[in-house]
């Protein structure tokens, strides 16, 4: 904490927690590969989850790769928005 001249009171600032993803779990728990469809569908939940655990901030890394998919993450931005009340969204990683 640090003190302002004019006070004697400490400033205090706000901790915020969050997560940010790369979607980059591109198998399921027995080593199959998910569509790109299902993995989407991960993030989106992860996102919800994020929110009803009350995380501050959920992030999501655009990338441009067969690996992974999030070519438009501002679309999947906008699914976990429409599911979500509290938690901020925004961009990791926008290429």
């Amino acid at each position: 904490m640090t003190e302002t001249p004019s006070s004697t009171e400490p400033v205090q600032f706000p901790f915020t927690f969050g997560l940010d993803t790369f979607g980059d779990f591109i198998n399921d728990e027995e080593g199959h590969t998910l569509s790109h469809a299902q993995i989407i569908w991960h993030l989106v939940e992860h996102g919800i989850l994020a929110d009803q655990v009350g995380l501050d901030f959920f992030g999501i890394s655009e990338h441009h790769t067969d690996d992974f998919p999030l070519s438009a993450g501002d679309v999947v931005l906008a699914a976990i928005a429409s599911l979500t009340s509290h938690i901020h969204l925004g961009s990791a990683v926008t290429v």
